[in-house]
């Protein structure tokens, strides 16, 4: 299942503002992730493991959204599938984890990235903060000698 982001913005009509559009943006993650957490529910956590898994972080070209270009958000049926999902649907998907794992207050927050000057989606919680992304990068690095 593909949600494209962009096309439940644009159907709200004229945003006023960015900081408008980034907290519609955080509504729809919140809704992935609670999405998420149902799917989930019915299925073992350890078989849902980022790292059993071995996801992989793959961003996706933008798509035709009307007269704009978006990027679709995947859910976890997605993610587990073709293992590898977009920084939005891999932090959608690991604060749903955090929240059945027993942290309530995970969230997918966005930042602008300064080098590229575009959005990015982590998670976040009252005492921790987690790139998925940099994370799955991480992962497949060999590591170094002490």
């Amino acid at each position: 299942m593909l949600i494209s982001l962009s096309a439940i913005v644009c159907e709200t009509g004229p945003v006023a503002s960015a900081a408008d559009w980034w907290a519609i943006a955080a509504a729809i993650a919140e809704g992935a992730v609670l999405a998420n957490i149902a799917w989930m529910q019915r299925r073992s956590l350890e078989e849902l493991d980022v790292g059993r898994l071995r996801l992989r972080y793959s961003p996706r070209p933008a798509i035709h959204v009307g007269d704009s270009l978006g990027q679709g958000l995947r859910l976890a049926p997605a993610i587990v599938h073709d293992r590898e999902g977009s920084c939005i649907d891999l932090s959608c998907y690991c604060a749903a984890l955090s929240r059945l794992r027993g942290r309530p207050d995970t969230r997918v927050e966005f930042r602008i990235d300064p080098l590229n000057q575009r959005g990015h989606a982590l998670v976040v919680g009252s005492d921790f903060e987690f790139d998925p992304m940099i994370s799955l990068i991480n992962a497949g690095k060999p590591k170094e000698k002490s």
